[in-house]
């Protein structure tokens, strides 16, 4: 019974729509589910600054899996007025190993996974006919050899689309001084900091304008005017660039509910409260502090925090 539940759900993965998801979904490295698979063993899709994305694959050999070389790929939408940056959910690489022409689709699924399709058609006269697998690709966090540089787990910061990492997202793992051409200048609206050191995050491409450093998870970049503002980020050396001026932001969280926040007349002083939980005290201003009700309800803020 467990061996045909688990068959049915393999089908329904391969069988089901595919996940919309966005460059974010298909960078990284990645490994064959089946580690007795005859077929392609790993993959490492990276953005290559152009907009575009590039797919290096291997396939299983003895002793060492054969290296089929890096090539571009193509970024597919659900329509056409969408942008693959945050929205594709399939891309397409074709690979010509000399014998043969492979054509690979590979398709986001949720739980950071990938299916693949890999269509083959020789060209060396050999009469073999053409033929296609199928399999799924799980994230690889760890290291292989040469990857990532120093070994250990991916050292990066994800930017997501909406508050409390929603939405489509972006990984990054290099210095990127310009968001235009992967579809995500003023996208962000909070992110995750992986692996070791701090990230700097910055206003206008090539790092101009304000600059924020982040080393740890922020869920919401609204508190601060950082909502939809990043164009350029790089990691974070200590020199404080330009607008940067070293300095690091840590986080305090403490979650509510945006429902039962109220404007209320406590102990002499007009205040904004959640229950007993007291957020901002207005003094004798009744009326902002019922404007900073309406906003935090507004924009359904959850969480109030303490940086310093």
């Amino acid at each position: 019974m467990r061996t045909l539940a688990l068959f049915a759900a393999a089908a329904a993965l391969f069988a089901g729509p595919a996940f919309a998801a966005g460059y974010g979904e298909f960078t990284g490295n990645w490994r064959n589910n089946d580690p007795n698979t005859s077929d392609i063993t790993r993959l490492r899709i990276t953005f290559d600054g152009g907009g575009n994305l590039d797919v290096r694959a291997w396939g299983q050999c003895h002793p060492t899996d054969c290296d089929w070389g890096k090539v571009d790929a193509v970024a597919y939408s659900p329509s056409p007025s969408a942008n693959p940056a945050t929205s594709a959910t399939e891309i397409i690489a074709n690979f010509n190993p000399g014998f043969a022409r492979k054509t690979m689709i590979i398709t986001a699924r949720p739980g950071a996974q990938l299916s693949y399709a890999v269509y083959t058609r020789f060209t060396d006269g050999s009469g073999r006919r053409p033929y296609v697998v199928r399999g799924l690709m799980r994230k690889h966090v760890g290291g292989w050899p040469g990857w990532p540089p120093g070994g250990g787990g991916v050292s990066g910061i994800t930017l997501y689309q909406h508050v409390n990492y929603g939405g489509a997202r972006l990984f990054i793992n290099s210095d990127t001084p310009s968001l235009v051409p992967r579809g995500w200048n003023d996208i962000a609206s909070s992110l995750r900091v992986s692996g070791s050191g701090a990230w700097e995050v910055c206003e206008h491409v090539n790092y101009g304008g304000r600059c924020r450093v982040v080393s740890s998870n922020v869920s919401s970049l609204v508190p601060g005017g950082w909502n939809d503002m990043i164009s350029s980020v790089r990691r974070y050396t200590g020199g404080g660039g330009p607008g940067g001026g070293g300095l690091g932001f840590n986080e305090d969280c403490i979650n509510f509910n945006w429902h039962n926040v109220q404007a209320r007349h406590v102990g002499g002083e007009w205040k904004v409260v959640e229950g007993n939980h007291w957020m901002l005290s207005m003094g004798n201003k009744a009326g902002e502090a019922n404007r900073a009700k309406n906003i935090i309800r507004h924009f359904r803020f959850s969480q109030h925090c303490f940086i310093g």
